[in-house]
């Protein structure tokens, strides 16, 4: 990101909402350190319009195609959602995928007989900031003779929300 100083005054605003903590106010005006990401959050934030995409890609950044903030992440620093890291330009995750065996002893047991087999495939499978694209691990199971379709995804940085489409050959109303 650049930032205009004629049109930066200092409010902070952008401050509060850097995921990565790459924005200070240095004598009224706002300053950006390397760790910045282009998340352009600072840009929905600021009354005054004073920032700036960068058109220019730092040396060893890489474009992390993870959903549509599509952060350009430097080398040896993590994009906005701080699960995917910049390692000699490839991407690797930060936060590890997890199988129903990986945290059974803490989840427990399953209790009702319709889930003994677990139809969840992938704990830590979805994106963040924002997370509009669908999560990876979408699984489906008939139970009692209706389909069921379940979707794992983690969303503390984003707008939350759920799209919901029922087929059926039965009039609801």
């Amino acid at each position: 990101m650049k930032i205009s100083p004629d049109k930066c005054k200092g409010c902070g605003h952008c401050v509060s909402v850097c995921p990565q903590n790459a924005i200070a106010v240095v004598k009224k005006k706002a300053s950006i350190t390397d760790a910045c990401c282009e998340c352009r959050a600072c840009m929905r934030v600021c009354p005054e319009q004073a920032f700036l995409p960068d058109e220019s890609w730092a040396e060893g950044a890489v474009a992390c195609e993870a959903c549509p903030v599509r952060c350009r992440i430097k080398e040896d620093f993590v994009g906005a959602c701080q699960r995917f890291v910049n390692r000699s330009g490839k991407l690797e995750r930060t936060v590890p995928l997890l199988s129903f065996e990986d945290v059974k002893r803490i989840v427990g047991p399953d209790w009702q007989p319709y889930i003994r087999q677990p139809i969840i495939t992938g704990v830590g499978a979805g994106t963040t900031y924002p997370d509009c694209k669908p999560a990876p691990n979408i699984v489906q199971r008939t139970v009692s003779g209706v389909d069921v379709v379940t979707v794992v995804t983690e969303a503390p940085l984003s707008y939350s929300g759920i799209k919901l489409k029922i087929d059926t050959d039965l009039c609801l109303g």
